[in-house]
């Protein structure tokens, strides 16, 4: 399958095992700055606390396989079952379309909240067939991303400043901060208390944590078509990480969850999906008022 970004100069050779490997607070930070050719913008979260520093990777938690331990919901809540709604959506033929949209009567909380620890859970397992490669350690700050951006972490506390990292460095980072966020009770608890759960995401702090999440998970994507997309094809993956951005993107287009101006660095690929998905949300409006029609006569 073609690069939509053309031959990148750095690819780092992917190690055999990762190649078998397809398993897979806490608060936004105050700001957090993506420079365009150059030209920082600073983009402001509100005055909520920052998130903690980055733990060390002694004190991840990590599965076997060297990626982060997958989110789950227990088996008792209600978040488990809207979670297997999803599954039973997709694995019962309905189309992707039907596999985003919220289900009937369910809170649209619960099921941002459900959807995002299965985006962080494939993204998760995407990073890690490249994660264990050595190489990565040779990108310099501010190398390995899309063309003409530059994505830079800013650390906690309140003084503290933007700076320039590596594109595997902002990965980990990322990926280490969304993961001790979807642990925070406090904002994602895991409880059958329906009642408790809507008052918390009815909170601004939710939204805006929501809306941070899932604007990085899209920066690690982009890093990831822009510098790693060769890997996945050579390894025969790159359907899978088509079909996972496909499925993030769908979700994220549907509840309106991303920027134009954010996903605007991979718009050869976005655009595509979004003729589909608004494709996807004319049949389905067509076949709503079919049936009503049947119905009535």
């Amino acid at each position: 399958m073609r690069n939509p970004f053309g031959k990148k100069k750095k690819q780092p050779q992917v190690p055999a095992a990762a190649a078998a490997s397809t398993e897979q607070s806490k608060r936004p930070s105050k700001g957090e700055a993506t420079s365009h050719s150059g030209h920082q913008q600073q983009h402001h979260y509100g005055s909520e606390k920052p998130p903690p520093t980055v733990a060390s990777s002694q004190s991840r938690p990590r599965s076997s396989s060297n990626t982060f331990q997958p989110l789950r919901h227990r088996s008792s809540t209600f978040m488990n079952r809207l979670h297997a709604y999803t599954q039973r959506t997709l694995g019962s033929g309905g189309t992707l379309y039907e596999a985003v949209v919220l289900p009937r009567g369910e809170n649209c909380g619960g099921w941002v909240v459900v959807n995002l620890f299965d985006y962080f859970n494939d993204l998760s397992a995407l990073w890690d067939v490249v994660a264990k490669d050595a190489s990565l350690q040779n990108f310099k700050a501010g190398e390995g991303y899309p063309s003409g951006i530059e994505y830079k972490w800013k650390p906690s506390g309140p003084n503290s400043q933007p700076f320039s990292v590596s594109a595997p460095d902002y990965v980990n980072r990322t990926m280490q901060w969304a993961y001790e966020t979807l642990n925070d009770k406090s904002l994602f608890p895991d409880d059958d208390d329906e009642e408790l759960c809507t008052s918390i995401w009815s909170t601004k702090l939710f939204a805006t944590t929501v809306s941070t999440l899932f604007k990085r998970i899209f920066r690690v994507y982009a890093i990831l078509y822009s510098s790693f997309f060769n890997t996945f094809d050579a390894l025969d993956l790159s359907a899978e990480l088509n079909s996972c951005f496909k499925h993030f993107m769908f979700f994220s287009l549907e509840f309106q969850l991303l920027q134009d101006s954010e996903v605007a660095v991979l718009d050869i690929i976005v655009k595509p999906i979004k003729a589909q998905h608004m494709k996807s949300e004319l049949e389905a409006k067509r076949n709503k008022e079919n049936k009503a029609k049947r119905t009535n006569a």
